[in-house]
Order: structure tokens, then sequence, then C-alpha cells
């Protein structure tokens, strides 16, 4: 199934599920003229790759689940095409592997990780 919103310039993802990784990319790289995507406590099932490709994105923000027992990107390598960002917030778990293009129009990025959460999961105390 191929979903294309070619003149689609903001959209929000709030609590879905993500189970596929081609369809995922396949919905974030059919929207030629996307200049706004939050995606907000989405889960991440069984993915190994997250690929936002979008060429006119401006501002992205990606805010994970609270708790890192949910499906986040920790497992994920996170691939990012968006040459024309200019604000970037990322809250939630470290990804496995981050891949991210030039960002030379970045002006403004806030990036919070959920560092704690992880340790707590894997047993360990600080």
């Amino acid at each position: 199934m191929s979903v294309s919103f070619p003149r689609l310039k903001i959209l929000w993802l709030t609590f879905i599920i993500f189970a596929d990784d081609y369809s995922t990319e396949q919905l974030f790289s059919n929207c030629p003229v996307l200049e706004e995507l939050l995606i907000s406590y989405c889960t991440w099932v069984n993915m190994k790759i997250v690929c936002i490709s979008a060429p006119a994105l401006k501002s992205l923000l990606v805010d994970g689940p609270e708790t890192a027992n949910i499906d986040g990107l920790h497992n994920c390598e996170v691939k990012i095409y968006a040459p024309n960002l200019v604000s970037f917030s990322y809250t939630g778990s470290v990804a496995k592997d981050c891949v991210l293009c030039s960002f030379s129009s970045l002006v403004h990025a806030e990036i919070d990780f959920a560092i704690e959460e992880l340790h707590m999961k894997r047993g360990v105390k600080k």
C-alpha cells in the first residue's frame, strides 16, 4: 500500500504504532513539500531502520515515550535527510545508530536523551 500527500505541509503523528521499516519510510518520503513534522508518543515495534527523508522539512519534533520499557528508538538506526531543517527537537531514548545529513540551516536544536530510564531497564544502578 502506498500513501502520498503531495501538498501536505504539516503532519502531526501522535500515539501511532510503527511496525514496518518500508511503509514508514514511504510515508515520510511521499510528502515532498512537508515543512513541519511532529512525532509524539509513537511506538516503534521491531523496526531496524527509521528513515525520515523530507527535503523541504523545516521543523522536526520527535517526542518519545516517557519510559524506556515502551518500544522507542533505542533498537533502531535513525536516518534523517532534511537539508532545510531549521528547528530540531528530540526527547526519548538514544538510538542504536544515527545518520544525519548536513543541517546547514539549523538554528535551534533541543535534545533530551532518556538515559536514566535505559539504565534502570537494563538493571544498571547509579
